[in-house]
C-alpha cells in the first residue's frame, strides 16, 4: 500500500524553507515501528497560497511523505491508520480530509507507479479548489522564482537525505545508495 503523510509543521513560506529531514523522518519511523517500508519527502508548492510566518510571507511549501508498506494485511494498516492519525496535524484548510491517506496498489504496474511518484522532482505546483463540497488539488504552474527558491533550499541536500526505509526497507535503500555511490565513483574515475 502506498501512503502519503503530512504535517502542519512541514509547512513553510518559500523564501523561508527549513525544513528539517531527520526530524521528519523520525516522525514517520515512530509511527511506522515495526512495519517493512519504503518512502520519500518531497515538496509541494502552492504558489497561490500564502503562508505567514515570523519570517514573512510567501508561497506555501508543504513537505510530505510517499511511503510503500508491505508485509502486512491491508485491514491491519487501516487500524494502524486509524492508530497513527492524531500524530499529524493537516495543513489549515484540510482539516476535513482525513491522513496519512492510504491506498491499495493491486498490481505490479500500480506499485512502479507510486514508486516513481514517490521520488519525483516537483515541477508543477498545486491549488487547491473546492469541488462539489470537497477540497481538491489540482496541478498548477510554477514561476521561475518558486524554482530558484525550492532549488536554494535543496541544494544542501542529497537526493538520500529524502529518502527512508524501515524493515527490509532499509536493506533496499542501503543497496541501493551503495550502488548509487559505487556507480558515482566509477564515473568520476
Amino acid at each position: 500500500m502506498m501512503a502519503t503523510f503530512v504535517d502542519q509543521s512541514w509547512a513553510f513560506p518559500d523564501h523561508e524553507i527549513e525544513f528539517d529531514f531527520k526530524a521528519a523522518k523520525q516522525k514517520i519511523r515512530n509511527a511506522f515501528a515495526g512495519l517493512d517500508y519504503i518512502g520519500a519527502f518531497e515538496p509541494a508548492v502552492y504558489p497561490d497560497e500564502e503562508l505567514t510566518t515570523e519570517c514573512g510571507t510567501g508561497s506555501l511549501v508543504s513537505f510530505h511523505a510517499h511511503v510503500i508498506v508491505w508485509s502486512s494485511s491491508e485491514s491491519k494498516l487501516r487500524r494502524h491508520k486509524l492508530k497513527i492519525a492524531k500524530r499529524f496535524t493537516p495543513l489549515v484548510g484540510d482539516e476535513a480530509l482525513s491522513f496519512p491517506t492510504l491506498h491499495n496498489l493491486k498490481t505490479l504496474l500500480e506499485f512502479r507507479k507510486s514508486l516513481r511518484y514517490a521520488s519525483k522532482m516537483p515541477v508543477e505546483g498545486y491549488e487547491r479548489v473546492e469541488q462539489n463540497d470537497e477540497i481538491r488539488q489540482r496541478h498548477a504552474t510554477l514561476d521561475d522564482v518558486h524554482h530558484y527558491r525550492l532549488t536554494g533550499f535543496l541544494r544542501h541536500h542529497t537526493v538520500f537525505d529524502a529518502w527512508f526505509a524501515g524493515g527490509e526497507g532499509s536493506h533496499i535503500l542501503k543497496s541501493a545508495k551503495s550502488q548509487s555511490i559505487e556507480a558515482a565513483e566509477q564515473r568520476a574515475n
